[in-house]
């Protein structure tokens, strides 16, 4: 699941999102040479609303694209804030991907709040890559959500090996007491 290129810890995909759940990476940390690769699991029956939620929240935040937004906000700030000098630009950016991540937080948080997952860190040092997390358990998850979306199975059966999934990756999550 996690390849070393150059030292630098980074998912074989950047982003996997599927029906059932999703795997997601910091992609700027990773630039700099740590990252935090997050495994979630939505409780069965999540719909695709609550999915595309939970999608943006992800990319503004677990993803770390903030810093990305921001930028844009404050290079397209209106004239009338423009004017005000560059700190004005800024700070506009800064309250925008605020508003954003806020307005993204609260509609994910109720999905988010019944999803359970696995979070692992990794960064890259001179000796390899130092993991804090349970990275096999981790791998292992990713890999029975990856093979349950790949599965020809029917609406009922895909339903009941998510729920299966979900029960399991639970019990580990519940125990840990590492609930995403």
């Amino acid at each position: 699941m996690v390849t070393y290129h150059n030292r630098v810890p980074r998912p074989a995909e950047p982003i996997a999102a599927f029906r059932s759940g999703r795997i997601d990476f910091d992609i700027l940390m990773a630039q700099a040479g740590s990252t935090t690769v997050r495994l979630l699991i939505f409780r069965p029956g999540t719909t695709t609303a609550e999915r595309v939620k939970v999608s943006v929240y992800s990319w503004l935040v677990a993803r770390g694209m903030w810093p990305v937004v921001t930028i844009i906000a404050a290079v397209f700030t209106p004239e009338f804030i423009r004017s005000g000098g560059l700190g004005w630009c800024i700070g506009f950016g800064v309250f925008v991907t605020a508003a954003l991540v806020v307005a993204a937080w609260l509609l994910a948080r109720p999905t988010l709040a019944d999803a359970h997952g696995i979070r692992v860190g990794v960064r890259a040092s001179r000796r390899g890559p130092q993991v804090s997390g349970d990275m096999d358990l981790l791998e292992e998850y990713a890999n029975r959500l990856i093979a349950l979306e790949s599965a020809d199975l029917s609406p009922v059966d895909h339903e009941a090996e998510w729920a299966r999934l979900y029960d399991d990756l639970s019990t580990i999550t519940n125990r840990a007491g590492s609930n995403s």
